[in-house]
């Protein structure tokens, strides 16, 4: 018998819309990994933790930022513990256009050492190839906010991955810096303001 330590249900709009992909499964036991980038789904969820079971895995403390990418701990809990999803919403969600959701970019900006750690470590998982690449990008997109010394930064990936992927991070970086190019193609505010109408 599988002991479950995280439950994880569907969320919603107020309009009844579910967020996120279509979902094929009634009851689903997997790990949080899989589910993402194996089985491909994507959204937020209402997840559901044991008290205790997060207390085990604390939030990494950076001097002067304020906020740390919430995937780092689930990612680091779901690795190895199985979730048990189920496809009803008990959340109903409503996103505030000055939202954290809809503001990762800025927030994202804001603490560049907790952000470049949750992609590092991402690209360290059992997911496919394309989402290693494109976490590694985001690591060094994410890395021109940071005052951290470039050889910690190299160090952290090594020099062949840096060599590979710094460019890539350096262009998503300047269109980051081009407010109208950067909403075109890069935030999804105006969609998600859309669907939940």
């Amino acid at each position: 018998m599988m002991i479950v330590f995280l439950v994880c249900g569907l969320k919603s709009f107020f309009n009844g819309q579910i967020i996120g992909s279509k979902i094929d499964y009634k009851v689903l036991d997997c790990l949080i990994i899989d589910y993402r980038y194996k089985l491909k789904v994507k959204g937020d969820k209402a997840d559901v933790f044991k008290t205790s079971l997060l207390a085990q895995y604390q939030y990494p403390e950076i001097n002067g930022e304020k906020w740390c990418p919430l995937s780092l701990i689930w990612n680091r809990i779901g690795s190895i513990k199985k979730v048990r999803y189920f496809a009803e919403p008990i959340y109903y969600a409503e996103y505030l256009d000055d939202g954290m959701s809809l503001n990762r970019l800025n927030i994202r900006r804001n603490s560049p050492n907790t952000t470049m750690l949750y992609y590092k470590e991402l690209a360290n998982y059992n997911i496919p190839k394309f989402q290693k690449f494109k976490a590694l990008v985001n690591y060094w997109r994410f890395s021109f906010y940071s005052n951290s010394d470039i050889k910690n930064k190299i160090k952290a990936i090594g020099v062949i991955k840096s060599l590979f992927f710094f460019p890539f991070g350096l262009l998503l970086y300047l269109i980051d810096q081009q407010k109208s190019i950067h909403d075109k193609f890069l935030d999804p505010k105006r969609r998600i303001l859309k669907k939940q109408r």
